[in-house]
């Protein structure tokens, strides 16, 4: 009765159960999914967070370089054109 029992528990069962399988488990698949984990964890922050951080002072820049150039005046707007045109035909000229 209850000494097979607790004989069955305490003795075969648990020992293949604790030892062989929790041990298979933690080496085959605990171990290897945190791995990748960590891996992942790390890559999202140094270069998805990154990208995404980047982007966004690039355009903080960009939008102080452009509130510059934004005043208003038509006469800069024309200024800025006749630039651009020069620099475009001295680039098709010369390259």
């Amino acid at each position: 009765g209850a000494k097979g029992f607790m004989w069955l528990v305490n003795k075969p069962i648990a020992y293949i159960e604790y030892n062989i399988v929790g041990e298979a488990y933690e080496f085959l698949i605990q171990k290897p999914i945190l791995k990748v984990a960590h891996y992942l964890r790390v890559f999202d922050t140094e270069a998805v967070d990154g990208t995404v951080n980047g982007i966004g002072r690039i355009t903080l820049a960009w939008s102080s370089v452009m509130r510059i150039i934004q005043n208003g005046q038509v006469q800069y707007y024309a200024l800025m054109m006749a630039f651009g045109a020069f620099a475009l035909v001295t680039w098709f000229i010369f390259w």
